[in-house]
């Protein structure tokens, strides 16, 4: 169509990363932090210990990473 630009398969109603990402990262004296209240993540579900989540571990963890077994401990016990 005339006026639009790129492929046309970006959906321009759909916020962009940036703008869905805006506030997950927090920069504060040097230092940085997730905030936890703007994003998801099943490894803290998991360890929250709420019932709704704990067959969120099923004996394996990012198998496919050698650091993945530092926090296998953690989540057996």
């Amino acid at each position: 169509m005339a006026g639009q630009s790129g492929s046309g398969s970006e959906d321009r109603t759909a916020p962009r990363e940036s703008e869905r990402a805006q506030g997950v990262l927090q920069f504060k004296d040097g230092l940085r932090r997730v905030n936890t209240k703007k994003a998801r993540c099943d490894l803290w579900d998991y360890l929250s210990h709420r019932p709704e989540y704990q067959h969120l571990y099923r004996g394996t963890y990012m198998a496919n990473y050698s650091w993945g077994e530092l926090t296998i401990d953690e989540l057996e016990h």
